[in-house]
């Protein structure tokens, strides 16, 4: 049977733990109340705006404004073998660049700038911008994100002529400080829904532009998985010198690459022929590895 003090001992914990997330939340909820009053006052918008309209031409004085960011989120594995050479991930690293913008826009131009932020006093410096116009874009994807009829969120991505990404970028309605990487505090529902309205006619009018862009997207990224399987053969090839056996498992997945990227239209077998050799090398040396080991 269960002692009487195990179960007081569980049931203190519990409690302890639930009045733990409580306080948080209430501690969380009253921190995102004090942000909003901040972002209410409108000093960090008016902040961006002086810091666009100072490197806007005099014909874009009028342009509307927007605070704007993204974040890239890049995932890495590590990974270790033992003694029967199964390979076990140890160790998975997220990795955030975070990127803030600001963006004005009039008639068909999009200017993109790029900010530096003081994380404690939001000093803002402003970069040099991209000027995006129809003739330089090759495709405009927007998305728009709204709850209860309330336009929250409208994510951009801007591609060039070449299918090359330009940049990707989120206009929020709110804005809330919420890391030394994300310092502002800013409320633009108007300036969204502007945004939103400036970008979809946009993105219509540069697809009917340009009607071959997706299949030259599509390439482009053929051509990256092409990359990626010569690297991971290649690298397998070369780990196989060092650790028989481990190498195959590596140009494996390289040559599942190549497949893949073949079936999506890759042009040529280079790809396909290089990652087959190194297949075909690596099993090689790893028989002859393990057959002169228990000859």
């Amino acid at each position: 049977m269960i002692a009487t003090g195990n179960i007081i001992s569980f049931i203190f914990r519990i409690c302890i733990i639930i009045i733990g997330y409580a306080v948080y939340r209430i501690y969380k909820n009253n921190e995102k109340n004090v942000n909003r009053q901040i972002a209410a006052a409108g000093e960090d918008l008016e902040n961006v705006r002086r810091a666009v309209q100072s490197a806007l031409p005099p014909d874009a004085q009028d342009a509307q404004i927007a605070y704007a960011h993204w974040e890239d989120m890049q995932h890495s594995y590590d990974y270790a073998e033992d003694v029967n050479h199964v390979r076990r991930n140890t160790r998975t690293t997220h990795t955030t660049t975070y990127y803030r913008y600001a963006v004005a826009f009039k008639g068909k131009t999009l200017w993109v700038f790029p900010l530096k932020i003081d994380k404690d006093t939001h000093n803002i410096q402003i970069g040099a911008p991209l000027v995006l116009t129809p003739n330089r874009l090759g495709k405009v994807s927007a998305a728009v994100k709204e709850k209860n009829g309330m336009i929250q969120r409208v994510e951009t991505t801007l591609v060039d002529k070449q299918g090359g990404v330009i940049a990707r970028i989120c206009v929020d309605a709110e804005n809330l400080n919420s890391s030394k990487y994300l310092p502002m505090n800013i409320l633009q529902a108007n300036e969204c829904i502007a945004f939103k309205r400036f970008i979809i006619p946009l993105a219509r009018k540069v697809e009917a532009e340009n009607p071959g862009i997706d299949r030259l997207i599509g390439k482009r990224a053929v051509g990256v998985r092409g990359i990626v399987s010569v690297g991971f053969s290649i690298g397998g090839l070369v780990l196989d010198i060092f650790v028989p056996l481990s190498g195959v498992g590596v140009c494996l997945v390289g040559l599942m690459f190549a497949i893949d990227g073949k079936s999506r239209g890759n042009p040529g077998n280079k790809a396909l022929i290089t990652s087959g050799v190194c297949l075909a090398m690596s099993v090689a040396h790893s028989s002859f590895f393990f057959f002169r080991l228990f000859s």
